[in-house]
């Protein structure tokens, strides 16, 4: 499979861009509690209390991210001394020397629950592990959660079945044990959907995911090489890409001579920086940002002014510069055909392509009720065969799925 990707600047096309700059602000709020969701296109979308949840869960069928409210004060510690079958037993005896874990800053999917996984195990998404035969991810590592009211609650993420989580709390010595059956296809079109264990109560915070292109935001981040720290500035929605452009004249540098990136921390915090002397925030004057929103559009993005924790208050402005047209062979990266096909008995032999690192596949009657799914994770081309011996005779969708699209066929079986 090829893939072609052009990248044209705005002035070779007949379609003029505009090059005005718009200036424009939001608030975080006193100690930046909100989270501003951002669309270069349309404004501010959403501005939303960021301390009302504990830990969020990736709202795809097949997300397996779990990332906690570290930037409001919630931490996490994996339990060192024993495996689920001590969930009774555990205690907090040497806490301080337990290995803590950090949502990533550079990918959504990479959360503070999905740390320390074995790397030679593909199965393994750190809070649990991906059983092939019955497709459920089974959580195998308990954690202690240090909440922001300053409580500490024994947590295990006990199953995961595409949109079905379960999970279970309680305080350190088993007392007010609580069980969650959390769906995630409530949230369907989010990235995330949340949970507050302070309250037991699930939210619905977070726009849709089409609607925004970055979000303003406090967030638990890498400080320098080894130390995570509490930063604050902005990051990139998932299919948005961004690049920094550092010692340049900002009006005049060209996107189309830095390479982008998928790193949601990209933009980040350190466009700013302390005045001491003047004990007021000063903003990298020579440093701009190019973004490139989820339609294609390129914008430069501008830091003027940050007034700090009193208000929260981050002014920029922001430029259409350009277009990124992406132009593939395929309508989608994912392809694949399948024999025989009607299928009498026993096994489908299915010829798949794809570039992404992890391709599921599942099968639906007509009814909507999935009787087959399976996860690879071997990129390229590939030959499996299904067992489809225990289906009846009917209609069926077959489909391929993966982070880059999805692409469905109808199955006979006779």
């Amino acid at each position: 499979m090829k893939n072609v990707t052009l990248f044209i600047l705005a002035t070779l096309f007949t379609l003029n861009i505009s090059s005005q700059e718009v200036d424009d602000f939001i608030f975080l709020g006193a100690n930046y509690v909100n989270q501003s969701y951002y669309s270069l296109n349309d404004g501010e979308v959403a501005n939303v209390d960021n301390t009302d949840w504990d830990i969020a869960f990736e709202a795809t069928s097949f997300g397996v991210g779990v990332r906690i409210n570290g930037q409001m004060g919630t931490n996490l510690y994996s339990y060192p001394d024993g495996d689920t079958s001590d969930w009774s037993n555990l205690d907090t005896i040497g806490i301080s020397t337990w290995v803590q874990s950090f949502d990533s800053d550079v990918a959504w999917s990479d959360g503070a629950f999905n740390r320390g996984v074995d790397t030679t195990n593909d199965n393994d998404y750190g809070w649990g592990i991906y059983n092939p035969i019955t497709h459920h991810v089974v959580g195998d590592s308990l954690y202690v959660i240090e909440l922001s009211d300053g409580s500490f609650k024994k947590i295990w993420i006990e199953d995961m079945y595409l949109n079905d989580i379960t999970f279970r709390f309680a305080e350190i010595d088993g007392s007010n044990e609580t069980s969650v059956n959390f769906d995630k296809s409530t949230y369907t079109g989010k990235n995330f959907g949340y949970y507050s264990i302070q309250n037991e109560e699930e939210i619905d915070r977070e726009p849709d995911s089409d609607t925004w292109d970055i979000v303003f935001t406090k967030y638990i981040g890498l400080f320098d090489a080894e130390t995570y720290w509490s930063l604050t500035g902005a990051m990139h929605n998932n299919n948005v890409t961004t690049a920094m452009a550092d010692d340049v004249d900002v009006s005049t540098a060209l996107w189309s001579d830095y390479d982008m990136t998928d790193s949601i921390a990209r933009i980040g915090w350190d466009w700013k920086w302390f005045n001491f002397t003047a004990l007021e925030y000063e903003i990298i004057e020579d440093r701009c940002y190019f973004v490139k929103a989820q339609d294609g559009i390129v914008w430069r993005l501008i830091f003027i002014g940050f007034i700090g924790s009193g208000s929260g208050e981050i002014d920029f402005t922001i430029e259409e510069v350009g277009l990124i047209l992406e132009v593939n062979e395929y309508v989608t990266t994912n392809e694949f055909t399948m024999y025989p096909n009607p299928l009498s008995y026993g096994n489908l032999t299915l010829d798949m392509t794809s570039t992404s690192s992890e391709v599921f596949v599942s099968i639906i009657d007509l009814s909507g009720k999935q009787v087959y799914s399976n996860k690879y994770s071997n990129q390229g081309s590939q030959i499996q065969r299904l067992d489809l011996s225990d289906l009846t005779s009917g209609l069926y969708i077959i489909s391929l799925e993966s982070d880059l699209g999805k692409i469905s066929k109808k199955l006979i079986i006779n």
